[in-house]
C-alpha cells in the first residue's frame, strides 16, 4: 500500500493545485475590468491512483488516490452567446449610422427657423403679392427679386449641405476599409499564434480572448459568421456574400478577400465607365477598371456602394499587383461590389439613398418652382420670345450661364439655381402685366399676381425629370400643367400638390423615416443590452466570487501544507525515533 512518502508527493501534488487556482484567480481579479475578458477556471482531476495492475498493487480494498492535477487552464465562453451578441451588434450598428445621419440631415432641412425655405417660400409669394399692387414702385421689384434670391440660396445652401453629408457618408466607408482590413490581418495573425500554442497541448486563452473582442469589432461593421477550426483556428465569412475572409486552415491568405474603395467613377457618352479605386484603401496606390456598356444607374451604384471585393492584396479581379489597369464586364463589376445591409457599412450604404432622395426633392422643388414661374414671366412654353412682352428674361435661371452672360433655365436644379442677374441690374425688365403696354390700370400687376398665385398651383412632381439638359418645355410636357398665355392661367394639375406642400411632405416623410429608425434603433440597443449582460454574466468576472473562491484556495492550499508538515513529523519519528 502508498507509504508516507506517497501521501508526500499527493500533499505536494495538492499545493501545486492550490498555487494554480490561485494563480488562475489572481489573473480573474487583474482583469475584472479588461474589455473583452473571458474568466479561467483551472481545471483539476484526480492522478492515476495505485492499486489493480500497478507493482504497488497490495491494496485489497481498492485503488489508492494519488492526489489531484490541472489538466488545462479552462475559458468561460459561450459561442452561441457570442453569437447572439454579433447578430445583434450587426443590426445595431446599421441602425445607429443610419440614425447618426437622418438627424443631420433632418437638422440641415430643419424648418422650425425663421430662416428655413418654407418661410423663404411664404415670403416670395408675399414679395410677388406686394409688387401685384404697385409694379410702378421700383422697390416692390427689388424686394421681390431680393425675397427670389433668398429662397434660390435657401435651396442651394441646403442642397449643398445633404451633399456634403452625402461625401462624408461615403469618406466614413473609406476609413471602414482601412478599419476592416486591419482587424482581418489581425485575426489571421492571431488564428496563426493560437494554432501555434494549441498545437502542443496547451490554450491560448488570453489570445483567444482578443481574437473574440476583433470579432465583436468586425460585427459592428457588417454581419459575419464564424467556424471553428482544428487547433482552435476559426474562419471568418460575410454572412450576407458568398465572401471569405479569414481562412482558419491557410494563414497565408490565399483565397481570402480583402477590400478596396472606390474613389471615383467617371462615365462617357460611349457607355464606359472608368473606376479608380485606391487599393486597401491606400490613397497612394491607385488603380483603374474599365467597364464597357455601362449606364447611369450602374455609376450611382459604383458611387453609392463604394467598397469593392479584391484578393488578399486588395486588387480586384482580374487586376494583379503587376496590373495598373484592366477591362472588366457590368456583370463583374455589380459582382465586385461589397452590397450588404447589416452593420455600419450596410447602414451607411442605405442611408446614402435617403440623402440622395431628399436631394432629388429638393432638386425637383427647385425646377417646378423656377419653370412654373418663369413659364408666366416669360409667357412661353417653348422657348419662343413673347411678342407682347418687351422683355424676355427669365426670374430663375442657373449659376453657369448666368456667370456665362447667357442666363438660361436649362437643367435648372436645387444645387444652380440662382436670379437672372440682367434682372437684378435692372429690376424694371422684370415683366408684371399682361403686356409690354399694360403698365398702369388695373391689370397692371397682373403677371406678378399670377407668380404670387403659384402657391395654390397644383403639379406632379414625382413626373419631373432634373438632368442637364431638361428644359421648361419638357416641365410643362411632363408636370400635367395647362397655360393660358393670353390669360395667363397656369391650371393645377390633376394630380400632386402645390410647391408648398410638396415640400412639407418631403420634410414629413424624412421625419417619419428617422423617428422610426430612432425608435428601432432603442429596441435594438436594448437587446443588445440584454445579449451583452447575458454574456458577462457568464464570462465576467465577478470580484465577490473570486475574493470567495481567494479564499477557499487559500484555506486548502494551507490544508495541504499543514498535511506535508505531518508527514514531515511522522517522518521524523519513523527515521530519527528508530535510533533511541
Amino acid at each position: 500500500m502508498a507509504g508516507l512518502f506517497d501521501t508526500f508527493t499527493i500533499s505536494k501534488r495538492g499545493l501545486n493545485v492550490q498555487q494554480a487556482n490561485i494563480n488562475t484567480t489572481s489573473h480573474n481579479i487583474a482583469n475584472a475590468s479588461t474589455t473583452g475578458y473571458s474568466r479561467q477556471r483551472a481545471v483539476i482531476e484526480t492522478t492515476r491512483p495505485f492499486g489493480g495492475t500497478s507493482r504497488f498493487d497490495s491494496c485489497s480494498a481498492g485503488q489508492v488516490g494519488t492526489g489531484a492535477e490541472v489538466t488545462t487552464i479552462q475559458r468561460i465562453r459561450d459561442y452561441f452567446k457570442d453569437y447572439q451578441v454579433r447578430s445583434q451588434n450587426s443590426i445595431n450598428g446599421q441602425l445607429d449610422m443610419k440614425n447618426k445621419y437622418l438627424n443631420q440631415v433632418e437638422d440641415i432641412l430643419n424648418e422650425t427657423s425663421d430662416t428655413g425655405v418654407q418661410q423663404a417660400l411664404s415670403d416670395f409669394y408675399k414679395g410677388f403679392q406686394t409688387l401685384s399692387l404697385d409694379p410702378t414702385k421700383p422697390s416692390n421689384r427689388t424686394v421681390a427679386l431680393q425675397q427670389a434670391a433668398t429662397l434660390a440660396s435657401a435651396l442651394n445652401n441646403r442642397y449643398t449641405q445633404l451633399e456634403t453629408k452625402k461625401s462624408d457618408a461615403q469618406e466614413t466607408m473609406h476609413t471602414d476599409v482601412t478599419g476592416v482590413n486591419s482587424i482581418l490581418d489581425q485575426i489571421n495573425s492571431l488564428n496563426e499564434q493560437i494554432a501555434g500554442v494549441s498545437a502542443v497541448g496547451m490554450t491560448p486563452n488570453d489570445l483567444m480572448d482578443k481574437r473574440d473582442n476583433l470579432l465583436d469589432d468586425l460585427s459592428v461593421k457588417f454581419g459575419i459568421t464564424t467556424k471553428k477550426e482544428k487547433y482552435d483556428a476559426m474562419d471568418v465569412n460575410s454572412s450576407e456574400l458568398s465572401t471569405k475572409l479569414v481562412d482558419g486552415n491557410d494563414f497565408t491568405g490565399t483565397g481570402c478577400n480583402r477590400f478596396s474603395y472606390v474613389e471615383s467613377a467617371d462615365l462617357d457618352a460611349s457607355g464606359n465607365l472608368t473606376v479608380k479605386y485606391s487599393v486597401k484603401g491606400d490613397r497612394n496606390n491607385i488603380q483603374t477598371l474599365t467597364i464597357s456598356g455601362a449606364n447611369e444607374v450602374l455609376k450611382t451604384e459604383v458611387l453609392e456602394k463604394r467598397i469593392l471585393i479584391a484578393n488578399k492584396d486588395g486588387y480586384v479581379s482580374p487586376n494583379s499587383s503587376t496590373v495598373s489597369s484592366s477591362n472588366i464586364s457590368a456583370t463583374a463589376m455589380e459582382s465586385a461590389l461589397f452590397k450588404v445591409e447589416k452593420g455600419e457599412i450596410g447602414g451607411n450604404q442605405d442611408v446614402q439613398k435617403d440623402i440622395q432622395k431628399s436631394m432629388d426633392e429638393l432638386d425637383k422643388f427647385a425646377a417646378g418652382l423656377a419653370y412654373s414661374v418663369n413659364l408666366i414671366q416669360t409667357g412661353s412654353v417653348d422657348g419662343t420670345a413673347n411678342s407682347n412682352l418687351k422683355y424676355n428674361d427669365p426670374v430663375f435661371v442657373t449659376k453657369a450661364s448666368n456667370d456665362a452672360g447667357t442666363p438660361t433655365d436649362t437643367g435648372i436644379n436645387a444645387k444652380n439655381i440662382t436670379v437672372n442677374s440682367v434682372l437684378e441690374k435692372d429690376p424694371l425688365k422684370l415683366n408684371c402685366g399682361v403686356s409690354s403696354t399694360d403698365v398702369s390700370g388695373d391689370k397692371a400687376g397682373t403677371r406678378a399676381l399670377a407668380i404670387a398665385d403659384l402657391k395654390n398651383v397644383k403639379m406632379d412632381f414625382d413626373k419631373i425629370n432634373v438632368a442637364s439638359t431638361t428644359t421648361k418645355n419638357d416641365f410643362y410636357t411632363n408636370s400635367g400643367l395647362t397655360f393660358d398665355v393670353d390669360k395667363l392661367n397656369l391650371n393645377t394639375s390633376t394630380s400632386g400638390s402645390t410647391i408648398d406642400n410638396y415640400y412639407k411632405s418631403a420634410i414629413s416623410d424624412l421625419a417619419t423615416t428617422a423617428k422610426g429608425v430612432t425608435s428601432d434603433l432603442s429596441n435594438s440597443e436594448t437587446q443588445l443590452q440584454i445579449f451583452q449582460n447575458d454574456r458577462l454574466s457568464e464570462s465576467g468576472v465577478s470580484l465577490d466570487e473570486e475574493t470567495a473562491n481567494l479564499i477557499q484556495y487559500q484555506h486548502a492550499y494551507q490544508a495541504n501544507a499543514k498535511v506535508m508538515s505531518t508527514i514531515d513529523e511522522l517522518l521524523d519519528v519513523v527515521i530519527n525515533g528508530l535510533k533511541r
